[in-house]
């Protein structure tokens, strides 16, 4: 994983606590809009060395996007 995608799962795991619309402050972050962003998401989501660094978030996610 890429510190860019440790980023991302870090960033998912307390987007609530940052201060702004997620939409923005991932816009801003790493220039990124919505859906470029959870692409990118569930590709690091499906990948085994996600699950060893963040297994919760990454449950998370992937009960997320399984719903849409």
């Amino acid at each position: 994983m890429t510190d860019m995608d440790m980023d991302i799962l870090d960033f998912e795991r307390e987007w609530w606590r940052h201060a702004g619309v997620k939409d923005q402050v991932v816009a801003q972050r790493w220039g990124l809009d919505v859906a470029e962003y959870d692409r990118r998401l569930l590709a690091i989501a499906v990948r085994p060395e996600a699950m060893a660094y963040d297994s919760v978030t990454v449950r998370r996610v992937r009960r997320r996007l399984v719903r849409r």
